[in-house]
């Protein structure tokens, strides 16, 4: 049912790039001096930015009416981890808990989930500078309905550690508000450049913000056709990557329970 429903999904819109020439064109712009210099970290390896990078937004699905026949899938718990599949035809997706405006504090001093991402993957904020700069919508929602994003082939080029790190200067570690108040000696001590950098694929998808209470029915179905639509996306980029038969593997955590504060 899944693959079937995937040959119909249609990208609302799409771009591609050398990543090169993304960032040249369109450089992030940092905010915060400290997100300037895990950027200078990130760059000080000297390897090249290279590499195709793919956008896509996509279109609200419906859920189906018939639930007899789902695909088959299984659940592995872990660490939320960037390491590569080992396994032939795998394609694998690490979520970003994202806003509803695509990577809009990627330069602030901010440094939950989302903006996390943004700074060890770069080009994702010249993404965002691109989008603006072209009159699209840099978005994950629209009119009230979920747009999920997916971006394949960018790379990673750091690694910050936000965990608590007494040696580093960090008992509390540098996650969130704390980032903006940590020393350059204490930054460069948390922020390993990567070389080379790794690749990833990033699947951004908001959940809802700012609630109070018991979640509506509402409301926790606009959560699921969020999720399911964001999965049936990469599910077809997966296909287009491996031009055929792929398994998609979706890295994830608990969406929506850190700084929107839901359950």
């Amino acid at each position: 049912m899944l693959e079937k429903l995937t040959m119909d999904l249609t990208p609302i819109d799409q771009a591609s790039f050398e990543a090169e020439k993304l960032v040249h064109d369109h450089p992030p712009h940092w905010r915060h001096g400290n997100k300037h210099l895990v950027y200078e970290i990130a760059c000080s390896s000297g390897f090249p930015v290279q590499g195709q990078v793919n956008y896509a937004r996509w279109p609200k699905q419906e859920l189906p009416e018939d639930l007899s026949a789902p695909s088959p899938f299984s659940v592995c718990l872990g660490v939320f981890a960037y390491a590569a599949p080992k396994e032939p035809n795998v394609v694998a997706w690490h979520v970003n808990f994202s806003d509803e405006l695509l990577f809009v504090a990627y330069g602030s001093s901010l440094l939950a989930q989302d903006e996390l991402q943004a700074a060890e993957h770069p080009a994702l904020g010249s993404l965002r500078e691109y989008l603006i700069s072209k009159d699209m919508a840099a978005v994950t929602e629209e009119d009230g309905n979920p747009t999920p994003v997916t971006i394949t082939g960018v790379q990673r080029r750091c690694v910050i550690d936000t965990q608590p790190n007494p040696g580093a200067g960090c008992p509390n570690g540098l996650y969130g508000n704390a980032f903006a108040q940590a020393t350059e000696e204490q930054v460069r001590a948390v922020t390993k450049s990567l070389s080379p950098p790794t690749i990833s694929n990033i699947l951004a998808i908001a959940a809802p913000s700012g609630g109070y209470g018991t979640y509506s029915r509402q409301q926790m179905l606009n959560i699921l056709i969020t999720a399911y639509t964001g999965f049936l996306a990469a599910k077809a980029e997966s296909s287009r990557i491996m031009q055929g038969a792929s398994k998609t593997v979706i890295n994830t955590g608990f969406w929506g329970c850190g700084a929107f504060g839901g359950n």
